[in-house]
């Protein structure tokens, strides 16, 4: 069976919320550097923001999730949804937390590149997770996941925005035209917030790849 007979890609709603939570946990959040190198496994990984973050992401309309046509399996998750501002990211406490410390991370990263000083860019489609499993990596779908939120949200903003933490997602995002604006070098922020010893990708890339508006029609996904 190929592929595309295999897998049903699907729009992810608040319906999804358990699966996704269910799948995150078990395979994302264990393999990504910056949750390894926060220690974020070793806590609840929806409990507050973060919890908050990935609803919201599910009621956007934007996340992207991939099932087994015959068992119904949730096999890849993307999470996104549209910002209007950087302070959107911003918002955690900082501490000593595992969550705090990713949200610090990423406020670097917006330190880094504030993509709305871009001419026109008003509406940004912010890709926050993406994960395979583990049975199904190798085989373009987290590529097609990406390129099928993009789809999606064509006609929702003016560009899409994404923090690569692995060779894997920044390769994936390469082919499907997206440039790197800015790198995190993860060694020269502050003590304390990584790990760098549980880390294996030591940068985050922020790539962005700019949407232009096409006729509105129903996303065949």
């Amino acid at each position: 069976m190929s592929e595309d007979m295999e897998l049903e890609y699907v729009v992810l709603t608040l319906d999804d919320l358990d699966d996704v939570v269910d799948f995150l946990a078990k395979y994302f959040y264990p393999r990504e550097d910056v949750s390894l190198g926060t220690g974020l496994t070793q806590v609840d990984p929806i409990a507050g923001l973060c919890g908050q973050k990935i609803c919201k992401s599910l009621t956007s309309g934007f996340s992207i999730g991939a099932r087994e046509r015959s068992t119904r399996r949730m096999v890849a998750v993307l999470t996104a949804d549209i910002m209007t501002s950087p302070s959107e990211l911003t918002e955690a406490v900082y501490g000593s937390d595992p969550m705090a410390k990713i949200f610090r991370v990423l406020e670097i990263g917006w330190q880094k590149f504030n993509i709305f000083q871009d001419p026109g860019v008003e509406r940004v489609l912010e890709i926050h997770r993406g994960c395979v499993h583990p049975d199904y990596c190798r085989r373009g779908i987290f590529t097609a996941l990406v390129q099928k939120c993009i789809d999606v949200a064509q006609n929702d903003c003016q560009i899409v925005r994404i923090e690569t933490t692995s060779l894997f997602s920044e390769k994936a995002c390469v082919r499907l035209g997206f440039e790197t604006r800015a790198i995190v070098d993860y060694s020269t922020l502050e003590d304390g917030l990584l790990d760098l010893s549980k880390m294996s990708f030591k940068v985050m890339k922020i790539m962005t790849k700019p949407l232009s508006a096409k006729p509105a029609e129903v996303p065949c996904i």
